[in-house]
C-alpha cells in the first residue's frame, strides 16, 4: 500500500474497494449461468481480484486476494431453481436426458441443503457488511 496514494487517491479507499467489489461481483456472476456460479468460485474470485487490483492501483492499494465463502441467490432465483428441479422431476427424460428418479431425488436434496446453507451464510455476510458500513 502506498500511503500517499491511499490518502489522496480516494477519500475513503476502503469504502471504494468495498463498493467496487460488490458491483464487480454482481457483474461477473451476471455473466455466468446460474447453475455454474456455485462451481466457478475460483474464476469469480480471480475476476474480482483483477478488476479491483486494476482500479485500486491509482489509490495506492494492491489487492492480493478476494474470497467468496458462500453464494446465495435472492429468494426469487431460489424459487426459480426449485421450479426447474421440480420440472426435471416431473419429466426426467425431457430435462435430464433420462437420469433416474432416485438420482434426481438425491440431487434435489443436495441442492436444497446447499441453498439453505448458502442462504444462511449470505444473510450473515450481509449483516456483517451492514455493521461494517455503519461503523
Amino acid at each position: 500500500t502506498d500511503p500517499m496514494r491511499a490518502s489522496y487517491g480516494s477519500s475513503n479507499f476502503i469504502v471504494a474497494i468495498t463498493q467496487l467489489s460488490q458491483t464487480t461481483l454482481r457483474s461477473v456472476i451476471g455473466r455466468l449461468e446460474l447453475d455454474r456460479t456455485f462451481e466457478e468460485r475460483d474464476f469469480i474470485n480471480a475476476s474480482v481480484v483483477s478488476a479491483l487490483d486494476e482500479a485500486a492501483m491509482s489509490w495506492g492499494v494492491k489487492v492480493l486476494r478476494y474470497e467468496i465463502k458462500d453464494l446465495t441467490p435472492p429468494n426469487e432465483i431460489l424459487r426459480s431453481m426449485q421450479a426447474q428441479i421440480t420440472a426435471e422431476l416431473a419429466d426426467p427424460a425431457t430435462y435430464t436426458g433420462g437420469v433416474n428418479l432416485p438420482q434426481l431425488n438425491a440431487r434435489l436434496r443436495d441442492t436444497i441443503n446447499a441453498l439453505q446453507t448458502a442462504t444462511a451464510a449470505w444473510e450473515k455476510a450481509a449483516q456483517k457488511l451492514s455493521e461494517a458500513e455503519s461503523a
